[in-house]
């Protein structure tokens, strides 16, 4: 029963678009069950449970990435980063045995400037953390990871995803052969709500 009340509390999603969809996104966003919808130039900020997240990166002809919301954290400079992210509980999130991936993005005019370094001190936070609390750590997969961290830091402040999605949703491989065949499935078809 635990796990259920889980999955149906509201998270904080985002979903990544390119500019000028936001309207067709949002729209999507609350067929799918999101609530007090905020847009941005290229992004889109809701409330809602990990299902209409998980209709998003199944039914979504808009949206490119579905972002979890994890936390938000200083980050002044690159070792704040790395103490505050020492502090995610991130073994809620994955498994050592997982495998993951860090992408960094930066806007504003913080003490931060090159995002493939800030990155790195993610990517060190995060083993250091399994390493002290298991005795081993996760391994980092570029091309294909279990779970893919994204961080986007604006000015001095950092806030932490977990990337749904996995690779852009544009790529999810449907084929003419393969839609067709899924609309024969009844249960396979979106949702309405």
């Amino acid at each position: 029963m635990k796990k259920r009340e889980n999955r149906n509390r509201k998270k904080s999603l985002t979903a990544i678009c390119a500019v000028g969809l936001e309207t067709l996104v949002e729209e999507e966003i609350r067929i799918f069950g999101g609530e007090k919808i905020t847009c941005g130039r290229g992004i889109l900020s809701w409330e809602g449970s990990l299902e209409s997240a998980y209709r998003a990166c199944l039914w979504s002809r808009f949206s490119s990435k579905i972002l979890l919301h994890l936390h938000r954290i200083k980050a002044t400079d690159e070792e704040e980063l790395y103490r505050e992210c020492m502090d995610i509980p991130w073994d809620s999130h994955l498994a050592v045995e997982t495998t993951f991936a860090v992408e960094c993005t930066l806007s504003g005019k913080g003490k931060i400037t090159h995002s493939r370094y800030a990155a790195l001190k993610v990517k060190d936070a995060l083993v250091d953390f399994f390493r002290q609390k298991e005795g081993r750590r996760p391994s980092v997969e570029k091309n294909r990871p279990g779970v893919k961290i994204h961080i986007h830091i604006q000015n001095s402040v950092a806030d932490v995803f977990i990337d749904l999605s996995g690779e852009s949703l544009h790529r999810r491989g449907y084929r003419v052969s393969g839609a067709l065949h899924l609309l024969r499935k009844p249960w396979l078809r979106p949702l309405s709500v």
